[in-house]
């Protein structure tokens, strides 16, 4: 009997020890979700470029004024994760803005007359548009401002590097899907808060 103990615990220690030494398969990846980088960034793309011209009404404690936005062109490549548009705000001021999807920390949307207000200001947008802020970890975002015409003051132009850039829309909805594309195109570029705390 104790040969027989002897024996099966011989064999199980060597059975172990085969398991042990056996090279254990990693799970499966699971395939990316939702759509392509390519898609994603032409609706990106086709989204800023649909919405058109925004006209506003702004109120402030001088009285009131008439305003206008509009993206003029959006250029996106999947290749190298890079965006770059340009904007105009008033027919005065062209914003140029080129930057990668890997370097953006994060976003966020806005009530535009909420965050004035909160800051203290007393301007209000009729009707109420909505902020997309781009948040980068360091100023790698570049950005060239441009202004025309004689309200400038002598001011022509200005080119910088800075953390964040904006969008504006005049529907929430329409400013959160493009957040949530523009934040799975950071996700499929390796960019976002990579801080594990």
């Amino acid at each position: 009997m104790t040969k027989l103990c002897v024996a099966v615990s011989a064999l199980i220690l060597t059975s172990t020890a085969s398991v042990a030494q056996q090279a254990i398969a990693p799970p499966p990846r699971h395939a990316d979700s939702g759509p392509s980088l390519e898609v994603t960034m032409k609706f990106i793309h086709n989204k800023l470029i649909d919405q058109g011209r925004l006209d506003y009404i702004t109120r402030d404690d001088d009285g009131t004024g008439n305003g206008s936005y509009q993206v003029l062109k959006v250029e996106v490549n999947s290749d190298s994760c890079m965006m770059n548009y340009k904007d105009e705000k008033d027919d005065l001021f062209a914003h140029s803005y080129r930057f990668s999807f890997r370097d953006i920390e994060r976003l966020e949307v806005t009530n535009l007359n909420q965050t004035l207000a909160n800051g203290g200001f007393h301007l209000v947008y009729t009707p109420t548009l909505f902020q997309l802020t781009i948040y980068a970890e360091k100023p790698a975002i570049d950005h060239v401002v441009q202004c025309q015409g004689e309200a400038c003051g002598g001011f022509s132009s200005k080119h910088e590097q800075i953390k964040n850039a904006v969008l504006a829309f005049d529907s929430e909805d329409a400013a959160n899907r493009v957040a949530k594309a523009m934040l799975h195109a950071v996700e499929l570029c390796g960019g976002g808060n990579h801080d594990p705390f």
